[in-house]
Formats: C-alpha cells, sequence, structure tokens
C-alpha cells in the first residue's frame, strides 16, 4: 500500500496503541487512517495477540518506518496487549485506536495540540462517529468537572479515542489497565488518571466506531455491566459511601435524567441520595448536580404525593445550596397538579 512521506519533526513523539487480534477485515483501514495524520511524528505499536489469520500480512504490506509489530505466537488478551504497548511506547502522548475503527486525518494533531495547551490535562478523548450496525454521534462530555461526574456512573471517554500524556501514566506507581475489569478495563483506568490529573474531550468526532456482531459490548454485554457496577461501586466508597448494585442501578438512571420511577424504587434511591450528599469528600458541584436533579425529579414524578415532594426537596436544601426559585412551592404544586391529571 502506498504509505505518506515521512520525515522527522521537533515535535512531540506519540506513541498509538493498536492491539490486533485476527483483525484482518478491518485493519488496512485502521492503519492507514494513522497512516495519513496530519501530525507526523508518531510510532504505531501494532501488537499482534497471536492471530491466526492474514493480520500479519496486512501489516506488512504497509511500507512505513513507524510501524513497530510485535507479534506473540500465543494469545494473552486485550488487557495484557494493552499493557505491553503501555510498556513499549515512547512518546511523549500515547493514543489508543482499535484495529476495527478509523482516525479522523486530524485526530492526533488537535489533541497533541490541546495537551500542549492544558499542561494540567493528562487524558484527551473525543466525540465518535459510530457507524457499520449503529449510525450515530456520541457527544461525551467536554469539560473536566462534567467527565467527572459522568464518570460517576458511566464511562464518558471513549477508549479509542483516549491520548494520555505518558507522564501522568508511567510516574509513579505506573498505571496500567486492570485485568480484574475485562471489558470495562478502559473506564475502570480514567477513574484512576483522573486522581492525578484532569481530563477533557474534543468536541468534534474524531474517531470513527465500527460496530458489528462481534463488538465487545454485543458479545460480553452481561460481564462489561457487571463490572462497570464494580467500578461505580469502587467510585461510591472512595467517597466514603457503601452502595449496593441496586442502588447504583437506581442511580445510573436517575443520573441520566429518568423521571418514571415507583413508589418502590424510590424507597431506595431518595434514602441512598441523601446518603450521598451528606459525605464531606463529595465535590461541590456533583452534589449540586444532585440537588438540581431531585427537584427535576420531583417536578416530574407522577406517583410522589405533594406533600411527599416537598418533604423530600426540603431535605436536600438543608444540605444543599440549592438556588431554586422563591415560588418554588408553588411550582412544586402546579407541577404536581399537572403530572396528576394529565
Amino acid at each position: 500500500m502506498q504509505a505518506a512521506p515521512f520525515s522527522e519533526s521537533n515535535e512531540p513523539l506519540v506513541s498509538v496503541i493498536l492491539p490486533v487480534y485476527n483483525a484482518e477485515a478491518h485493519l488496512a483501514e485502521a492503519l492507514q487512517s494513522l497512516i495519513n495524520q496530519t501530525y507526523r511524528n508518531l510510532e504505531i505499536l501494532v501488537l499482534d495477540d497471536g492471530s491466526t489469520d492474514q493480520s500479519g500480512k496486512v501489516v506488512a504490506s504497509f511500507q512505513d518506518n513507524r510501524i513497530r509489530y510485535i507479534r506473540r505466537t500465543e494469545n494473552l488478551g486485550l488487557i495484557a496487549t494493552l499493557n505491553e504497548g503501555l510498556e513499549l511506547a515512547r512518546g511523549t502522548f500515547i493514543a489508543r485506536l482499535d484495529a476495527d475503527d478509523i482516525a479522523d486525518p486530524s485526530r492526533i494533531e488537535k489533541q497533541v495540540k490541546a495537551m500542549l495547551q492544558h499542561p494540567q490535562v493528562g487524558i484527551v478523548g473525543s466525540w465518535v462517529q459510530n457507524f457499520g450496525s449503529i449510525q450515530s454521534i456520541v457527544r461525551y462530555p467536554v469539560s473536566d468537572p462534567e467527565i467527572r461526574w459522568q464518570l460517576m456512573y458511566r464511562c464518558s471517554i471513549c477508549h479509542s479515542s483516549a491520548m494520555f500524556r505518558a507522564s501522568v501514566i508511567k510516574s509513579a506507581p505506573p498505571l496500567r489497565f486492570d485485568s480484574d475489569y475485562q471489558h470495562a478495563e478502559d473506564y475502570e483506568l480514567w477513574t484512576r488518571i483522573i486522581q492525578r490529573s484532569k481530563a477533557m474531550n474534543l468536541k468534534e468526532p474524531l474517531t470513527l466506531v465500527r460496530h458489528h456482531e462481534q463488538s465487545v459490548s454485543k458479545k460480553y454485554n452481561e460481564i462489561q455491566l457487571h463490572n462497570t457496577l464494580r467500578i461505580i461501586q469502587r467510585t461510591f466508597s472512595q467517597f466514603g459511601i457503601k452502595a449496593t448494585f441496586e442502588e447504583i442501578g437506581l442511580f445510573r438512571k436517575f443520573a441520566d435524567i429518568y423521571f418514571n420511577f415507583t413508589i418502590e424504587e424510590l424507597d431506595v434511591l431518595i434514602p441512598f441520595l441523601i446518603r450521598v450528599v451528606e459525605s464531606d469528600k463529595l465535590e461541590d458541584y456533583i452534589r449540586k448536580r444532585i440537588g438540581l436533579l431531585v427537584w427535576h425529579l420531583m417536578l416530574n414524578n407522577r406517583l410522589l404525593s405533594y406533600q411527599r415532594k416537598k418533604f423530600i426537596v426540603s431535605q436536600f436544601q438543608k444540605k444543599i445550596s440549592l438556588e431554586l426559585s422563591l415560588l418554588w412551592k408553588h411550582r412544586l404544586l402546579l407541577s404536581h397538579t399537572k403530572n396528576k391529571f394529565s
């Protein structure tokens, strides 16, 4: 295949980790998208985890001295392969791409620029364009506070769009993907990176993510969900809060602005939210976000009585400085009446 000309640069080296396992169907597209990057100072670490197909021949068809092809004879799995990539990476920045995804030509250039402009940021992702069996744009939160809020209940940086600062990953103790959180290893790592640095997402789709029947989210949905709940449970424990899977499941729906909880669900959710906002380890913006979501829940839920809604709101007002209208009781009554008779 024709490779773009390579020229040395004084710009920071970027190591791109591209794990491969029987990826011959789409690997050429992924590699070509990296070769075509407008940012030239790359090393492309193609880590072949014991493929039994023609992946090696696909890599060999590219004549570009930025490609480092490392092949294992046995299959050790994605997490071991990713960690090997982190060990081998020589770059100032380390980027990720999956072997069936495609990087926009300007992706690396724009992410490096963001890293250089924001030295406090240790990880930067982007919005993504889904294609294949799912076609949509995923608009991840952009700012550090919004990313941190969303990391409390879901992954808010797409793994295949991520670039990390090597100094954050490799400083002692070094951060690595944890095999105990299989199929959610990226989410788990992000929760540890933000303890060392800030995060951001670029407000445009710079990675095209392919969806098909062999996608991890389809093949291993139950394992991925279980480990996601464990990660969230650990996050709450860092705030001094013990959370059951039931409470976490309800919190995820609540954070996603779901209003139609049953009375039984609210009997679990509301006491849990009170325990959360009572934590003295919780960032103030997260406490306020929860309070405002409780307010909107009270405005929109159809099952609770007006008196109980008023009581719940007053409980949260004691713990959070909610900037509610002086007419909040009137608004609550109007919304309750509207929901009751609509």
